[in-house]
């Protein structure tokens, strides 16, 4: 009975299929091929596991002492590593004996005969040879992982879209909002603050302007200051108030007065007062 091949017959295997021996080691190999039906079969399927890469790479010459080279290198590189390698290589050695240990001989023959129906084959055989098809087919399988890559890369644009949509609501969404009343309690516009130093006026009413008038929006945040001018207009309509050096926040008050063209004389409000509010936080 053949006897199932161990993780270092799997090494050499690959090893040979790569064309990673020496030329005494292709012989023993290839000897070894010719001689076991499933050291052949574990050197086919690696050759099929690589096939992509030997359709894909140019054939090259190699110069004569490439090999002298990387053996004088790999001679280096253990001497200075060998405590390393050898705590390493304990390490890897009780990770496979914990994962893929080998079966006894006994074990086989029980595997075979299962196989050939001479025996049952229990549940617990039946799982665990299960789980091992299943992660050898995935781990083997290219497509697989194309597809799990594929896979995190739209669930990061997906990810990056939906922060890219909310960031965009809330840097068009006000963080501060005034309703400006008339003196008889009509609402006449909007002042919305944004975030990014925006301030607009946005009209729900419309006054009108006489001949050599015009409409200003006023701001005031410190009476001790005094209001400031921060727009004309010559009728009611959507603007863009110039608050750029001034300070905006909370209970700051707005108010829209009549002053004569070309805005009040005096750099404080005279004309009758149209509309006025205060700024509220936005929740």
């Amino acid at each position: 009975m053949t006897s199932p091949l161990t993780p270092d017959d799997q090494a050499l295997a690959a090893e040979f299929a790569l064309g990673l021996l020496d030329a005494e080691g292709q012989r023993l190999a290839a000897e070894r091929e010719a001689a076991s039906p499933v050291f052949a079969a574990e050197i086919a399927l690696w050759r099929r596991h690589f096939s992509a890469f030997d359709r894909t790479t140019p054939m090259a010459t190699l110069p004569p002492d490439l090999w002298s080279r990387i053996e004088a290198r790999l001679d280096e590189a253990r001497a200075t590593t060998a405590a390393t390698t050898a705590g390493t290589t304990a390490a890897a050695s009780r990770t496979a004996r914990a994962f893929d240990e080998q079966p006894s001989l006994e074990t086989s023959r029980a595997a075979n005969l299962r196989e050939q129906g001479r025996l049952p084959i229990t549940s617990g055989e039946a799982a665990a040879d299960a789980r091992r098809r299943l992660f050898n087919w995935v781990w083997n399988n290219l497509a697989v992982w194309r597809i799990g890559a594929l896979a995190a890369t739209a669930a990061a644009l997906v990810i990056a879209a939906g922060l890219g949509t909310q960031l965009q609501q809330a840097r068009s969404a006000p963080v501060l909002v005034a309703i400006l009343q008339t003196p008889d309690n009509r609402s006449a516009a909007i002042v919305n603050a944004f975030a990014d130093g925006r301030t607009e006026l946005v009209p729900l009413t419309s006054f009108t302007v006489p001949a050599g008038k015009v409409l200003e929006v006023w701001t005031l945040w410190d009476r001790q200051v005094g209001p400031r001018s921060v727009g004309l207009l010559a009728a009611m309509a959507s603007s863009r108030l110039r608050l750029d050096s001034l300070p905006l926040g909370a209970d700051q008050l707005f108010e829209i007065t009549l002053e004569p063209a070309g805005g009040s004389p005096t750099g404080r409000p005279t004309g009758p007062v149209l509309a006025i509010g205060r700024t509220a936080q936005r929740i």
